[in-house]
């Protein structure tokens, strides 16, 4: 895992600069994967993607904040090499001028919340947030095959995160069938699964979401290239039953 450059940020709301570290670098090893495209990989951390302006507590989209400057967090190069000595000494001016600055503020579910209420939101920044509160919902079933059931206000937000998904130009009809599949659109969650010709990398999680939907099962599930899969949806199925 390697730091990326720190990039310089504007709040148009108060003028205020904050800073944003990036990564450039990182690995899956260790990671696990879920069906709601969500995942946790010790060497590659999750980034937000809605920060808090540190000045006034604004809430945006990252890219809605300006890129106004840049510097390296790290400059390396080969040992004794010389030929970037100035470039070196001006990004050590950077690193100095900044380093009073603050870091952009991390945002909560709430502020998610109240963000995708905005009424001149672009769809895409609506996308977004609307995304990042359905895993968050997902995160108290990530890890239990007992059925967790929808809040109204989830399945609304993921109601509204469909029909993002269906009018959008986004590659996502992975994550828009498994949005129909945890909405308890199992027909549409296959149809869409069946008429589309998925890559080798995306094949194995469309193979999976397609059959839970089968199974008319509507909760998120991780993603284990050694599961006996046959065997693990009658367990999930005889858990809701149960649960009934």
């Amino acid at each position: 895992m390697l730091p990326g450059p720190t990039i310089i940020r504007k709040c148009k709301a108060c003028q205020g600069l904050f800073k944003q570290r990036t990564l450039a670098s990182g690995n899956t090893f260790g990671a696990r994967f879920w069906t709601d495209g969500a995942i946790d990989a010790p060497m590659l951390p999750n980034s937000s993607l809605i920060v808090k302006c540190p000045h006034c507590e604004a809430v945006d989209f990252l890219g809605g904040f300006e890129e106004v400057d840049w510097f390296y967090t790290y400059f390396v190069t080969p040992f004794g090499d010389t030929s970037r000595d100035a470039e070196r000494e001006a990004n050590a001016q950077k690193e100095l001028y900044y380093q009073n600055t603050p870091y952009a503020l991390e945002s909560d579910p709430d502020e998610w919340r109240d963000y995708t209420r905005r009424a001149d939101l672009p769809a895409d920044s609506e996308m977004i947030g609307r995304l990042l509160l359905w895993r968050f919902g997902n995160d108290s079933r990530r890890h239990t095959d007992l059925y967790v059931p929808m809040s109204v206000d989830e399945h609304a937000n993921l109601s509204r995160l469909a029909e993002l998904f269906a009018s959008s130009d986004t590659d996502g009809a992975l994550l828009l069938a498994e949005i129909y599949r945890e909405l308890g659109r199992f027909s549409d969650a296959i149809a869409l699964l069946e008429k589309t010709e998925w890559p080798k990398s995306k094949r194995q999680a469309a193979e999976i979401i397609k059959a839970l939907a089968k199974a008319d099962d509507p909760q998120v599930c991780e993603i284990q290239e050694r599961r006996n899969w046959e065997f693990h949806i009658e367990y999930r199925r005889a858990l809701r039953r149960a649960g009934q």
